[in-house]
């Protein structure tokens, strides 16, 4: 392992308001091999040195970790407290590593207090090297203080085939400039060694008591309870992208500062790590019935996308002869959606789309095609985009398929073009379900071309926010502009000139599927509700996007 002279370049972060805290996950194992699962976990929460801050969750935090991973199958010895001494965690390391070998697996996991500080190396060319604090640590002086890079170089990588190291630290200098990953360190880790770190550089890391955990340890926690666990096992690519979602939602972002998000970044990889398996199961029994407040107005499903219920109605679906910029294939005509159905508030974002297909296609994400144009954004909460009609009915299959949604009934599919258009108006006959102007701040479109006699508004050149704008009367965000959203059905010029009123699901064969609603590139003629494009299902382009639809049974 080698991070600039072969240090390990992590900085620290904030934790409770008053520390700076860091937080690395090293992951390996191609779990259906042979050989032992061992974890050594260290926490120390009051220091015998007064240069360091008492802290409140740290023994916690591997207390809990230490329960789930003995569920899973690990041997696990924990150092905590007053026992937590340099001496002590090296010899219960050497100790451990020293009856393992080439197919085993360690998992190292310490929680304090840490420091990052200039040392030379053993060439004499001098770097930053970081420190986790035992309980008898004395704050800038390296020698008390436990190197991450001797641990992982010396005791763990030479000794132990397969390697799991968490550090979940706090630094003593709350307004260090130089806090989170360095921007220019550069990682190069051996096989089977992966670095997943708590939030990305120049961030803080938080813990909250309302969660009794850091936010990070929190959904790292309920990754390993099973929330990060696929037919029956928890990988360790799927535990990432579960806790890089549940990082993301506003159910945590709440306890985060709104200008200093926390997000997590992963370094080095590992084929297939199973951590554990055998302990969920994707074979539910009978569907539960839907609680009453899910049929209400909205709800959570169990990866945390919201649905809002949309209440059958009469339409017209199309654009009247006199709307501005319409075009022959907008056919008006009365339709009836006789059925209730729940639709997602928001375009399916990149963290929900990563967490359910273990991938992500889009040109606007962090080492994407269009990074350099992401200015500043987060990309997690930005829509997923160059994402196919094929691949957006994958997602609707997989995550109908999840324990917690086939238990309670949920299915999902994607909207035909006749449900969108009813909820894209909420009710309205403008060209916009805000009317039939577009203002500043209304839509991510090309402002350079409004619509009709709109003023100039601006271009962004990306995608922004799922829930960015307004919404419609019925909950419903960026139906206009951002990305255009497939739909169920081929696309038909004519379709709607014959079809039948009553809940139409498209024609039956064609060569191109529908897109709605316009994306961030169209002009403000696109953007209308009753605006009808297609495309080939396999097409890939940075413009295409979706929402799906939940049904309840």
């Amino acid at each position: 392992m080698m991070i600039e002279s072969n240090r390990i370049g992590v900085a620290s972060l904030h934790r409770a308001g008053i520390a700076i805290a860091f937080a690395v996950l090293l992951c390996s194992v191609p779990a259906l091999a042979a050989g032992r699962k061992v974890a050594v976990l260290v926490g120390v929460e009051e220091y015998q040195k007064p240069s360091f801050t008492k802290l409140r969750y740290s023994e916690d935090d591997v207390r809990a970790v230490h329960h789930e991973l003995q569920k899973l199958g690990f041997e696990s010895k924990l150092v905590v407290g007053p026992d937590a001494t340099r001496a002590k965690i090296m010899a219960v390391i050497d100790r451990t590593v020293s009856e393992l070998g080439a197919d085993d697996l360690i998992l190292v996991m310490m929680a304090g207090h840490g420091q990052q500080l200039k040392t030379l190396g053993a060439d004499g060319i001098p770097s930053e090297d970081s420190f986790f604090c035992p309980v008898d640590g004395v704050a800038g002086a390296a020698d008390t203080l436990y190197s991450l890079s001797m641990l992982l170089d010396e005791q763990l990588i030479p000794n132990v085939g397969r390697r799991i190291l968490i550090v979940d630290a706090c630094r003593d200098v709350p307004d260090d400039v130089g806090r989170g990953i360095q921007g220019n360190a550069m990682i190069t880790l051996p096989e089977d060694t992966a670095i997943f770190f708590s939030c990305r550089s120049g961030q803080r890391s938080y813990e909250h008591a309302d969660l009794k955990h850091g936010i990070f340890t929190h959904s790292l926690l309920e990754g390993l309870r099973g929330g990060a666990a696929r037919e029956g096992k928890i990988v360790y690519s799927q535990l990432v992208s579960y806790v890089d979602w549940m990082m993301a939602k506003d159910q945590l972002r709440r306890y985060m500062p709104a200008d200093a998000p926390q997000v997590p970044i992963t370094a080095g990889g590992v084929p297939y790590a199973v951590l554990g398996q055998g302990q969920w199961s994707d074979e539910p029994s009978a569907p539960q019935k839907p609680q009453p407040e899910e049929l209400k107005a909205s709800f959570l499903n169990s990866i945390g996308m919201k649905f809002q219920r949309i209440p059958p109605g009469v339409f017209s679906m199309g654009s009247a002869i006199d709307q501005p910029g319409r075009k022959p294939d907008e056919f008006p005509h009365l339709i009836s959606i006789s059925r209730e159905f729940f639709l997602a508030a928001y375009e399916v974002s990149q963290s929900e789309y990563r967490f359910v297909m273990q991938s992500n296609p889009s040109y606007f994400r962090i080492h994407g095609d269009g990074q350099k144009d992401l200015q500043g954004q987060l990309p997690d909460q930005l829509p997923v985009e160059q994402v196919t009609w094929d691949e957006a009915n994958e997602f609707c299959r997989r995550l109908s398929r999840l324990p917690a949604e086939t238990a309670s009934g949920r299915r999902y599919r994607l909207p035909t073009e006749a449900e969108w258009e009813y909820a894209c108006r909420a009710g309205t006959e403008t060209a916009f379900f805000f009317g039939d102007q577009i203002g500043q701040n209304q839509v991510n479109g090309d402002g350079r071309f409004p619509y009709g006699t709109s003023p100039r508004t601006a271009f962004l050149r990306r995608t922004c926010d799922v829930a960015m704008f307004r919404p419609n009367a019925f909950g419903l965000y960026n139906l206009s502009g951002n990305v255009a959203e497939w739909c169920q059905d081929w696309y038909d010029a004519d379709y709607y000139r014959s079809s039948h009123d009553d809940n139409p699901t498209g024609p039956i064969t064609g060569s191109e599927r529908v897109l709605r609603g316009g994306s961030w590139f169209d002009g403000g003629v696109a953007l209308r509700s009753s605006n009808r494009q297609s495309a080939a299902p396999t097409t890939r382009l940075p413009f295409h996007g979706f929402r799906v639809v939940c049904e309840v049974r």
